[in-house]
């Protein structure tokens, strides 16, 4: 997530470098929610490296969302959460658009219409970046209490 800050941070020193800078910014958040899930999979559900070796965001999200919920994890930020991983699923199913700016087709990924605000997507990030640190918080605390 920090990267994505810093990356948002120099969109804003910079504008006239918004159509260069919105594709790693969103690959950087990609990146980072998945990264996140695949850490709580791996730290708190019991899934190995070969199990979700993966970029899939919506088949990760499927695996992980049970585990928050089983740990007592059942507001309505797992719905909210779940909407911006599936819109970012959808946007990059295969984590590769945002990476090279092109899709297999040697095509620019596709951008629903409108202007992209990157402070807005950054803000939006970070609630979702709090929301699996606290996951993981409240995972580790479950895990630590014992019988």
């Amino acid at each position: 997530m920090s990267a994505g800050e810093a990356l948002v941070e120099d969109y804003r020193r910079n504008p006239q470098e918004r159509h260069f800078l919105i594709y790693p910014i969103l690959f950087v958040y990609r990146h980072a929610i998945e990264l996140a899930m695949k850490w709580i999979l791996t730290m708190h559900g019991g899934y190995g490296a070969v199990d979700i070796a993966h970029h899939d965001l919506w088949q990760l999200w499927k695996l992980c969302r049970p585990v928050i919920e089983a740990a007592g994890g059942s507001d309505d930020s797992i719905d909210i959460v779940q909407a911006i991983i599936k819109e970012m699923h959808d946007l990059d199913k295969s984590a590769l658009a945002f990476r090279y700016g092109m899709n297999k087709n040697k095509k620019p990924p596709k951008l629903p219409d409108g202007v992209y605000d990157p402070q807005s997507i950054s803000d939006v990030m970070s609630g979702v970046g709090h929301f699996f640190d606290g996951a993981d918080g409240m995972l580790s605390d479950l895990a630590g209490a014992g019988p």
